[in-house]
């Protein structure tokens, strides 16, 4: 599990790989909207993550969000996948 406060200085260089996942299929943004923290959701999102990465679950880091009751990251999940899908829907990537 890669821990969320290293998520800042892991990204930015050019060997991080953000969408980088475990052997469940959690990415790093996986992890951060089933806990909650906002700051790391923001970051990953803007940094240009996968918002529709599944886990061996076939979960996305929105269902997380709702299965958690993380209202606050659902809300901002889900404006950010529709506004990914309006700009382009021919770019969404969905693994």
């Amino acid at each position: 599990m890669i821990p969320l406060c290293t998520l800042t200085t892991l990204v930015p260089c050019s060997r991080g790989d953000p969408d980088k996942c475990d052997n469940y299929g959690n990415s790093a943004l996986h992890f951060a909207a089933a806990r909650g923290h906002m700051p790391c959701v923001s970051f990953l999102v803007n940094f240009g993550v996968n918002l529709w990465a599944l886990d061996i679950d076939f979960h996305t880091p929105k269902d997380l969000a709702a299965i958690n009751n993380k209202e606050q990251i659902l809300r901002f999940l889900d404006a950010a996948l529709s506004k990914e899908e309006i700009q382009d829907r021919k770019k969404v990537n969905v693994k």
